[in-house]
């Protein structure tokens, strides 16, 4: 658009001033310009795909952070779960040992079973044959 306003500008000029040297000064000052505008125009063009390029990167990071915060909520799903059934498995293991035999009972156990000494035990034939005996010596 704005090589088009410097070319009426420039024909404009043309038509004002016959004189040769203005022409060629103004048309090398247009020429000048032109190119500076080129050479913006090109740059605007090159930043332009920079920020493309920018863009779909971001857009591409974003994706990925979203699917991995996505992956770490379904962990942190999943951990809380298996917690929730270790702390179940804690408290019937909890509950089965203060249901099971502590040490001091089993010592008390072991006294009783020092004091009835199962082999100083006589069977009702071993005291019948006691007594039988004893009567025999006593006759």
């Amino acid at each position: 658009i704005l090589t088009n306003i410097f070319i009426i500008v420039k024909y404009i000029i043309l038509m004002m001033e016959p004189a040769q040297t203005q022409f060629s000064l103004l048309n090398r000052k247009l020429s000048e310009i032109s190119e500076r505008i080129r050479l913006l125009e090109e740059r605007s063009k090159d930043t332009m795909e920079n920020l493309h390029i920018v863009d779909e990167t971001m857009e591409r990071r974003t994706k990925n952070l979203k699917d991995s915060i996505s992956d770490i909520r379904k962990e942190l799903i999943q951990t809380r779960n298996e917690i929730t059934q270790i702390r179940s498995v804690l408290r019937r293991i909890i509950s089965d040992l203060s249901n099971a035999a502590r040490k001091s009972d089993i010592r008390v156990i072991e006294k009783y079973i020092e004091l009835l000494d199962p082999t100083n035990i006589v069977t009702r034939d071993d005291v019948e044959r006691i007594v039988e005996e004893k009567i025999k010596e006593v006759k």
